[in-house]
């Protein structure tokens, strides 16, 4: 390994952490860093620089620099969590395009592509409208070896009726997929389920929604609110078919989650207003203010219960 390229590896990463003596985290990340700098070998070193960035925060372009010096190194292999970090610094900044580009760099050099890494990726093309890149990195991500009609489905945006009649044609000859990966953690799958449940709903494919809600459920993931709006819009746009697949707990969700916002947002009201009263009178309201809580909750979860899903679709 030459001097000189990893002299210029260094001066880059010099760049992107600063010299401070501060408490705040960025502050401590990089003097942790410094203590370290000459133990480190320069694989190591580029690891660490890209991952305290997260919190150091230094633009994007200076520490995507000290990426492209690490790979001009010979012999120095940047790891995949090197290319991680610096996507989601990429997507912190608002740098969706670049994160997609970070992720042609990795196929390009046959890097192993984390979960964490494609969930980025997902989320900056979705943020992006890519629609159809969503659906095709959560193949990915999900562990299965896509069939061409799955790559087909995965870009096909248009008329939902004639995706439906496209994906009809040969959804009987379709096999299942076996899953031989296993994702790190719970969070990295609901949030790669919810990006691609709204892919699906934007591009209008209705059996590609219907497919990831029923994985939701068997996986017990929960359907956010801003999901189930958008499922309840595409219902009053013609496909009742969803409705099949949503539970009274959905809208029970959406209605409580509302409340607890109005309760919070009624908090400071609440404290000053019980802070003029007495030690008596503050029982007696909290005591009334639960019971008509308690009451309102029990009676919306009734209602949903015995009426079910009909109710909603009678009031679309």
């Amino acid at each position: 390994m030459l001097a000189s390229h990893t002299s210029a590896l260094y001066h880059r990463i010099d760049q992107i952490v600063p010299r401070s003596e501060g408490s705040s985290p960025a502050a401590r990340a990089a003097r942790a860093l410094r203590q370290k700098w000459l133990e480190m070998e320069p694989a190591q070193l580029v690891e660490a620089a890209l991952i305290s960035a997260l919190l150091i925060r230094p633009r994007f372009e200076a520490a995507f620099a000290v990426l492209e010096e690490a790979e001009c190194v010979p012999g120095l292999e940047v790891s995949a969590r090197s290319y991680t970090s610096l996507s989601k610094l990429a997507l912190s900044q608002g740098k969706y395009q670049e994160v997609l580009w970070l992720l042609s760099r990795c196929r390009s050099k046959n890097i192993a592509l984390s979960p964490t890494f494609l969930l980025n990726c997902m989320d900056a093309a979705a943020c992006i409208s890519d629609w159809g890149g969503v659906s095709r990195l959560f193949l990915e991500l999900d562990g299965r070896t896509p069939s061409q009609d799955d790559l087909l489905y995965a870009e096909l945006t248009g008329d939902p009726d004639v995706l439906a009649e496209l994906r009809e044609t040969t959804l009987k000859e379709r096999t299942l997929y076996s899953r031989d990966q296993t994702l790190n953690g719970p969070p990295t799958m609901i949030q790669a389920l919810d990006l691609a449940l709204q892919a699906n709903l934007e591009k209008g494919d209705t059996i590609g929604a219907t497919e990831i809600l029923q994985r939701m459920r068997s996986e017990h993931v929960v359907l956010l609110p801003e999901r189930l709006i958008q499922i309840l819009n595409a219902v009053r746009m013609g496909k009742i078919g969803l409705l099949k697949e949503l539970e009274p707990q959905d809208v029970l969700r959406i209605i409580l989650q509302d409340l607890d916002m109005k309760l919070i947002s009624m908090q400071g009201l609440i404290s000053t207003w019980g802070s003029t009263l007495g030690t008596v009178e503050r029982a007696l309201a909290a005591f009334i203010t639960s019971s008509c809580l308690i009451f309102f909750a029990f009676s919306i979860s009734g209602l949903l219960k015995t009426q079910g899903i009909d109710a909603g679709a009678d009031f679309l």
